[in-house]
């Protein structure tokens, strides 16, 4: 549910070439989920916790890139505190 909106502001600066945008950004997701996956492939022994340690390691991964890049925010109205509060 999330993948189509993040793309879609992920090509807002690039309006011209949306077309080019969303070719390179399916590219590159296949590149990275092939790449990723021939990993988890490789530790295959017949059972599934290489299976399940991809899905925690590749998720924990990618929810620590997200806060990264989000940052600290701060909503409208919320002003830094000080330290007499």
């Amino acid at each position: 549910l999330l993948l189509p909106n993040c793309n879609t502001a992920a090509m807002g600066p690039v309006g011209r070439a949306a077309g080019t945008a969303a070719a390179v950004i399916g590219t590159a997701s296949t590149a990275g989920g092939a790449l990723l996956g021939s990993l988890i492939d490789g530790r295959f022994n017949g059972t599934i916790t290489p299976l399940v340690s991809g899905f925690a390691v590749f998720g924990a991964v990618a929810a620590v890139s997200i806060l990264w890049l989000a940052g600290p925010t701060r909503g409208p109205g919320m002003a830094a505190s000080t330290a007499s509060d």
